[in-house]
This record gives structure tokens, C-alpha cells and sequence, in this order.
């Protein structure tokens, strides 16, 4: 396989940061000097590698969507601690305590290990070759199924979100009635097939028709005060639009509109979510509240010791739970029998250091940068970032070549944009369901043409 360099500039770049990260490192092993070095240091990286990417590619590349996200989830404490003087290393989630030089020294390291390593992935190519697409178009027959699907969808989640307003948030992950099967059924059903509109949306018409449905179906799931139903669509839209609909150059006033935008939707959310909550500054608040990410793998290194069953592979949970969630009573809802089975890194790590917390349903989130820390340290962390920065350009590339392949990028988009504060793995079950619905629906239309 023969890759190609993006951008040589990009690449030296990235090259002289892991060069310098390699002497700053070794100059605090040698002097043991304090975290200042390395909080700094994280700093100086993250603001490189993203004025750097924006300028050699766009404003919403999928590449740049990613670091958005990185510094809202997992840098936001590092810009408070830098510009407000709030110190980053004190952990005020469940268990209030200050955290070590070490345990700060090797949080700082990691992320600025999975920047550097991102950065040179991205600066690596492939050339995608692709016999010509002869699929022919399967809109009709699915715009027909989502037709008939969209009323009972409206009652199931109308059902979950009356549940939500009178219980609150935690009721999602505690005391939620399963709606009836048929309305289950319908709504995963149409989690299936809606990314399938996206193999033959090509002006704004259709993507405005593509929105407007999104909205409808999913306006009351969004209301229940997940940010992630929020997000995760949200910058999804914002990716598809500049990469196939708009041909405009994005300007700098559009990316701040957008930062508005997720800013005040995220205090909306978190008002839904807990009513009782003042904000005096929003900007603090949101940085606050959505950057506890960062203490997660802190938490990880202080606690994973004594971890019930612990393992290395936290990094497969998505693909290994799925099944066995399938088969297994065990793998629901919040419980010591789930802790004891699972791989997932919230729930091993909520129970350890938040017992009550967690069996009363609440959870930390996780943490794709910790999940590559448990498979491999700091070098686990470096190198799978490399692959990471290199499987994003890869995909951008692929999903403008082959439109067949863009119901993938429903998911991959919306799980990259969340990945600081979940799991590097999280779209692959969806997606292999999307793939087998569609192959299925393609041959069943064949066999009638």
C-alpha cells in the first residue's frame, strides 16, 4: 500500500512537536520539575495543530470537526486553569480531591501524545481507486418505509420523554418503562435506514427535506437532555452542507456563529437536564461542564488498579458488549452483574470511585484517549492516534469518491465529533447493521427491476 504526504509543511511540523515533546519529556524526568511544563506544552500543541489544519484544510473538515470537540471536552479545564486561574488539577467530579504531579503529568502527556499522533496520521494519504458506481437509487422505497415508520417513532419517544419530564434526566438510565415492542421496533428500524437517504442527496432541496425529517423525528429525543442527539447530528449537517451542498468558502464569522450556536444549545440542555442550576457566566459554565472528560483518565490512572475485573481491551467494548447485550439480562441497566461482565470503561470506572452514584444510575462517560491508554500506555496512545488521523482523512476521501459509502459517514462523523468523551469504537455495530439493511434493500429492489 502506497501512501502519499498531504502536506509536507504539515507533516515537519507535527515532526518538530514530537521532537520537542520528546526533550520537554525528558527534562522532566531528569530535573522532576512540576506540571506546568507539560499543561503548557498541551497548550502550545493544540493551538499548532489546529491554526495549522484549518489553514491547510477546511474549516469543517472532519479532521478540524474532531479537534473542536477535542478542546471542548478534554481542554476546556486546561483554558480555564491558563486564562482564569481555575486549577486543573484539582478533580471536582463525585470524589473532590487534588490529583497528583504524576497522575497530572501522565493526563497532560497522553493528550498531547494523541494530538502529535493525530497530526502526522492526517498528513498521510491513499489513493482511493473505484470502479464507477452502477447502484441505482433506493430513496423511493425508503422515504415510503419512513413515511409509515415516523408515527409510531413519534409516539415512542413522546412515551420516553413524558417519562423523563416528570422523573428528570437520570430517568433514562433508572426507572425508564420500555415502550411497546412494535414501537421499539420501528424506531430502530429507522435509525437503520435514515442514513441510506444519504447515498443520493445532492442539492439543497433534498438536504433541507433530510433536516427538516431529522427534526421532526428526533426533536423529542433531543428535548429529553442528551447533548449527544444534539451534537453529534448537528455537526454531522454542518460537515455534509460545506462538503457536497455549498461550494462557498466558509469564513471565520460562519465558525463563530456555529460556536455560538453549541454553546447556548449546550446551557439549554443542561438546564433541561438539571432545573435547579444558575448560570452567571456562560462560557465558564459550559467550559466547566463539558470538559470533565479531561478528568477521566485521570480518574483511570488513580482507580483502575482496583478495578472489578479489570482488563486492557476497554477499546472493544462497543462490538463485545453489543453482542452480549443481545443475549446476556446482565449487560442492563446499573448493577454490580454488569460491572462484573462488561468492558465498558464508564461503568467499571463510575462503581469503582462513585458506588452509590453509579447503581443510582448516573455515570462518568468515557474516553477514547484512555481506552488507548489501558491497551498500550502512552505509546498505545501515540500510535493508535497515528492510524486515527490517518483513517479520517482516508474516509473524507472516500466519502467523496463512492456516495454509496456516505450512510457510513452518519456515524462516523457523529461518533468522531463525541469521541473525546466516549469511545473510539462506538459507530462500528451501527454501522455493520446499516451495511447488512442496506445490501439486503439493494438486492431486493434488483430482483424486481
Amino acid at each position: 500500500m502506497r501512501l502519499y504526504i498531504k502536506s509536507r509543511l504539515f507533516l515537519n511540523g507535527n515532526l518538530l512537536l514530537l521532537l520537542v515533546y520528546i526533550c520537554v519529556y525528558l527534562f522532566n524526568l531528569q530535573f522532576n520539575t512540576n506540571t506546568n511544563h507539560t499543561k503548557y506544552f498541551l497548550f502550545i500543541t493544540y493551538i499548532f495543530i489546529v491554526i495549522s489544519s484549518i489553514k491547510h484544510f477546511s474549516y469543517f473538515h472532519s479532521l478540524n470537526l474532531f479537534l473542536y470537540a477535542f478542546g471542548l471536552f478534554l481542554m476546556g479545564r486546561i483554558f480555564l486553569d491558563i486564562f482564569l486561574g481555575i486549577p486543573s488539577e484539582f478533580a471536582d467530579k463525585w470524589n473532590n480531591y487534588w490529583l497528583s504531579s504524576y497522575t497530572i503529568k501522565e493526563v497532560n502527556n497522553s493528550l498531547t501524545l494523541a494530538l502529535i499522533g493525530t497530526g502526522i496520521g492526517a498528513s498521510f494519504y491513499k489513493k482511493i481507486k473505484l470502479k464507477k458506481d452502477k447502484n441505482k437509487s433506493i430513496i423511493r422505497p425508503l422515504k415510503i418505509i419512513i413515511y409509515i415508520l415516523i408515527p409510531f417513532c413519534l409516539a415512542k419517544l413522546w412515551l420516553d420523554y413524558a417519562q423523563v419530564r416528570d422523573g428528570g434526566y437520570i430517568t433514562l438510565y433508572t426507572g425508564l418503562k420500555r415502550s411497546p415492542f412494535y414501537l421499539r421496533a420501528s424506531w430502530y428500524l429507522l435509525v437503520t435506514i435514515f442514513p441510506l437517504l444519504l447515498t443520493d442527496i445532492n442539492n439543497k432541496k433534498q438536504f433541507k427535506y433530510l433536516v427538516l425529517l431529522f427534526i421532526i423525528i428526533d426533536g423529542l429525543n433531543i428535548l429529553q437532555g442528551a447533548r449527544g442527539a444534539l451534537f453529534r447530528p448537528l455537526a454531522f449537517f454542518i460537515w455534509y452542507y460545506y462538503k457536497f451542498i455549498s461550494i462557498k468558502k466558509v469564513k471565520l464569522i460562519k465558525l463563530a456563529y456555529f460556536s455560538i450556536i453549541i454553546i447556548f444549545s449546550s446551557v439549554l440542555l443542561l438546564q433541561l437536564r438539571e432545573k435547579d442550576t444558575k448560570v452567571d457566566n456562560v462560557l465558564f459554565y459550559v467550559m466547566q461542564s463539558l470538559s470533565g472528560s479531561y478528568y477521566t483518565h485521570a480518574y483511570f490512572i488513580d482507580y483502575s488498579n482496583n478495578f472489578v475485573n479489570p482488563s486492557n481491551f476497554y477499546i472493544l467494548a462497543p462490538v463485545v458488549d453489543y453482542v452480549k447485550y443481545l443475549y446476556d439480562p446482565d449487560l442492563k441497566g446499573h448493577t454490580l452483574k454488569r460491572v462484573e461482565k462488561t468492558l465498558s470503561l464508564d461503568h467499571k470506572l463510575t462503581y469503582e470511585m462513585a458506588t452509590t452514584s453509579y447503581l443510582s444510575g448516573h455515570g462518568l462517560g468515557g474516553s477514547y484517549i484512555t481506552e488507548m491508554y489501558a491497551l498500550g500506555g502512552k505509546m498505545g496512545v501515540f500510535l493508535i492516534s497515528i492510524l486515527l488521523g490517518y483513517s479520517i482523512i482516508y474516509l473524507e476521501n472516500l466519502f467523496v469518491i463512492a456516495e454509496t459509502t456516505r450512510y457510513i459517514a452518519w456515524f462516523w462523523i457523529g461518533n468522531l465529533v463525541w469521541m473525546p468523551r466516549a469511545g473510539l469504537l462506538d459507530f462500528i455495530p451501527s454501522v455493520i447493521i446499516c451495511y447488512v439493511f442496506y445490501k439486503f434493500l439493494y438486492r431486493f429492489q434488483n430482483s424486481y427491476d
